[in-house]
């Protein structure tokens, strides 16, 4: 199992997991069921050497919430203000609000 996976995310931003961290969440589902403790170990350390199966588990039974807190920024967000002044969606208001 590789030990990290990176995720760019739509900012660009690129921000690093451990992925025993995902393997963990895995490991905690089938505990939750009552299935062998070891032998979930042992299929989710199989499973895992193939890295779309890491990225497979991560987006379809986790959410961010679960792995921010060990996921560690490793290169800022890129923001094209020039497009978003462009491409982006505007409202008026004589209200100093955006309105809703």
């Amino acid at each position: 199992m590789k030990k990290y996976m990176f995720v760019r995310m739509p900012d660009q931003s690129v921000w690093r997991v451990p992925t025993q961290t995902i393997a963990d969440n895995r490991n905690a589902c089938y505990d939750g069921i009552g299935k062998d403790p070891q032998e979930t170990r042992a299929e989710t350390a199989a499973l895992f050497e193939t890295p779309d199966e890491i990225a497979d588990w991560a987006e379809n039974n986790m959410d961010w919430d679960e792995v921010r807190h060990q996921a560690e920024i490793v290169k800022k967000g890129e923001i094209d203000y020039q497009a978003g002044w462009i491409e982006g969606e505007k409202t008026f208001s004589d209200s100093e609000e955006m309105e809703k």
